[in-house]
């Protein structure tokens, strides 16, 4: 990568979280070494707490107001972090506003003075797909919200075609940067997980209710002989309740390194997400992907669109979502494989090796900066 990319143009990066997010992390970090300044304007919601810096070189402007994920915890403290947003936007005076998500878009076009800083507009998780199967009303507010912040953008990014294909007369300026991992390096993928005792499911991520969670655990008051490693954010109750079972490991908050090798340690990846809506069934998961890179298969509900092509490249299984039957099988599948699980995470790895790193993802976000310019 050229340092001299950036040129010190500063960049303001936005974001409802404390910077911990794997995907967060890999933008300013890659901008930074590009020759941005870059100064990460988002939210700590556990002030106080330990958490992980993966971007320890990136300076942090941080609205701290103690509150959990989504829903009605989104919305308290939200005019708070708006106005701490407006201080800290007129503070760094940047070049250039990279917004995660529709929503934050919106509002960094309406601080915008004229011809002040270009936007970036990054949709990790449509507000339009998010809020599909509201109310009439409420999702017709999303659209709009959703379409005004495209339309503000100098420039869109997407984490895969089919959501580019969705923005109509704005996809031209909207690029593709894929939700791939860093590549901690290929002898990862043969640090196999022990070859007897139970199988071990990597639970990781967003934990909340429609990610699978009450399939798994299912299986683990079946004793069907699992073990279930996990990490992340634990955004509501039934999270809570799943990370305290008898059966789960829970590790809290990882860097994307440490969970990556977390990940290699487990027999299989778990990416299950609620076909409650169109942005869970358009799910293009980074797990898919760091799956491949530390050579496991990964578990993925047939309601997504990106279940056809696991399928196909035998990338790992798919079941139906909330089927603990199918699950069950999964994990006898799985048990059979460990006889050749060398071979099996070899060639897991030399298909993630084709082309789905960071390296590539970065490329291409970094080629759609001139046009921010």
């Amino acid at each position: 990568m050229k340092a001299d990319v950036g040129a010190g143009r500063r960049v303001a990066y936005v974001a409802r979280h404390d910077g911990s997010d794997m995907r967060v992390s890999k933008e300013c970090n890659s901008l930074l070494a590009a020759g941005f300044d870059v100064t990460y304007i988002g939210w700590d919601r556990a002030p106080g707490r330990d958490r992980p810096d993966p971007m320890p070189r990136v300076p942090k402007a941080l609205y701290r107001r103690e509150t959990g994920f989504g829903g009605g915890a989104g919305r308290s403290g939200g005019l708070g972090f708006l106005a701490h947003l407006r201080r800290e936007l007129r503070r760094a005076r940047p070049h250039v506003v990279h917004c995660v998500n529709e929503d934050l878009a919106f509002v960094a076009a309406c601080l915008r003075p004229p011809g002040r800083y270009r936007l970036v507009c990054d949709v990790f998780d449509s507000i339009a797909l998010r809020w599909s199967s509201a109310p009439a009303p409420v999702a017709f507010a999303a659209r709009a919200v959703a379409r005004a912040a495209h339309a503000a953008s100098d420039v869109i990014l997407v984490t895969d075609e089919a959501r580019r294909a969705r923005l109509g007369k704005h996809a031209a300026k909207a690029h593709v940067v894929a939700n791939y991992p860093v590549d901690p390096g290929r002898e990862l993928a043969f640090a196999l997980p022990p070859a007897d005792g139970p199988v071990r499911l990597y639970v990781a991520g967003s934990l909340t209710a429609g990610r699978g969670l009450e399939t798994v655990a299912a299986l683990l008051e079946e004793d069907a002989g699992i073990e279930v490693v996990c990490a992340g954010w634990v955004y509501d109750e039934p999270a809570q309740r799943f990370v305290e079972l008898p059966g789960v490991s829970f590790h809290g908050t990882l860097t994307p390194d440490a969970s990556l090798r977390l990940a290699a340690g487990c027999d299989a990846i778990v990416a299950l997400y609620a076909p409650v809506n169109e942005n869970n069934r358009m799910a293009s998961p980074n797990k898919v992907y760091d799956a491949l890179c530390v050579g496991r298969p990964v578990i993925i509900n047939a309601e997504t669109g990106i279940s056809a092509w696991v399928a196909e490249v035998g990338a790992g299984f798919v079941v139906p979502y909330g089927d603990v039957a199918a699950l069950r099988d999964v994990v006898a599948r799985l048990r059979e494989r460990r006889a050749r699980a060398a071979e099996e995470a070899g060639r897991l790895r030399e298909l993630f090796e084709t082309g789905y790193s960071w390296t590539v993802a970065e490329q291409a976000m970094l080629a759609a900066y001139p046009s921010a310019r």
